[in-house]
C-alpha cells in the first residue's frame, strides 16, 4: 500500500525538524522515504519500462547492509535487491563505467552504479549474483537513471557473489 499524504514535518529527540516522508508497505515491509528524493528513470528498467519513479533505499527492518532497495514508488510490488558498485570493486571495468557515463550524459563524479541481485535457493545452499552487464547508473545529482546494457560483452547477467 502506499500512502497517499506526506506526514507533516516533525521534531526528533535532539530538536532537529525532519522532513515529510511517505510510506510504501513493500514485500520487504515498510518503505519511508523523502519524497524530494525519488529516482526518476526515464526509460524504465529491461522488463519494466512503464515504472519509472523509484526510491534507494535500506532493506526494511534488518541491519544496514551493502545490498539495498530499489523500490517503485508507483507499485508498492516491485522491489528490487541492488548492490551499489564501490569505487574499488572490479566487477566492472573502469573503463567500462566511464564508456557508459560518456554515453548516458552522466559525470563521473555524479554516477552511481547498481547491479540488479539475483537470490536463487538449493536444496544446499542459497546463491547470490548480480546483472554486471546491464548495470543502472544513477545521477546522484539529478535523480536520474538508466539501465545501461554495456558494449563490452565480457560481463555475465548472472556474475556469481562470492
Amino acid at each position: 500500500m502506499i500512502s497517499q499524504h506526506a506526514q507533516a514535518a516533525e521534531t526528533d529527540a535532539r530538536g532537529d525538524v525532519t522532513p515529510p516522508f511517505d510510506s510504501i508497505e513493500s514485500r520487504f515491509g515498510v518503505v519511508h522515504y523523502e519524497p524530494d528524493r525519488i529516482i526518476n528513470l526515464p526509460k524504465g528498467l529491461l522488463g519494466f519500462v512503464d515504472y519509472r519513479a523509484f526510491v534507494l533505499t535500506e532493506l526494511p527492518d534488518r541491519e544496514p547492509s551493502r545490498f539495498k532497495l530499489l523500490q517503485c514508488v508507483n507499485d508498492a510490488s516491485l522491489s528490487l535487491i541492488v548492490m551499489p558498485l564501490l569505487a574499488g570493486d572490479d566487477v566492472i571495468d573502469v573503463a567500462d563505467r566511464e564508456e557508459a557515463c560518456d554515453i548516458l550524459g552522466v559525470p563521473q563524479g555524479d554516477a552511481a552504479f547498481l547491479l540488479i541481485v539475483t537470490v536463487r535457493h538449493t536444496a544446499e545452499l542459497v546463491q547470490f549474483s548480480v546483472n554486471a552487464r546491464a548495470p543502472l547508473v544513477i545521477d546522484t545529482r539529478r535523480l536520474t537513471g538508466y539501465q545501461h546494457v554495456l558494449s563490452n560483452n565480457k560481463y555475465d547477467i548472472r556474475h556469481p557473489l562470492n
